[in-house]
């Protein structure tokens, strides 16, 4: 699976997202865990009283994907998909 993507200076007009390998989709996109991840953290109830979330964030000399705060945590998060399918 291909999603057109219009931005200049690229070799190709299209990202690739997925594959069928038989009939298990594989995902292809490494940015994919993270967005699912930051809806998921916005709508669901599991980190209580979140009120504020930022992406690529640094700590020292570390970066880390998401920073989150609730009422009463401040943490780091980081998101790892696998796109490796054997």
């Amino acid at each position: 699976m291909v999603q057109e993507c219009d931005h200049p200076g690229r070799k190709t007009k299209f990202d690739l997202i997925s594959v069928w390998k038989g009939e298990r989709l594989v995902n292809m996109d490494s940015q994919a865990p993270n967005r699912v991840f930051r809806e998921w953290a916005q709508t669901s109830d599991f980190f209580k009283g979140l009120r504020l979330i930022k992406a690529e964030q640094t700590y020292k000399n570390s970066r880390f994907d998401f920073y989150l705060e609730t009422e009463d945590q401040k943490m780091y998060v980081e998101v790892k998909g696998v796109t490796l399918e054997e």
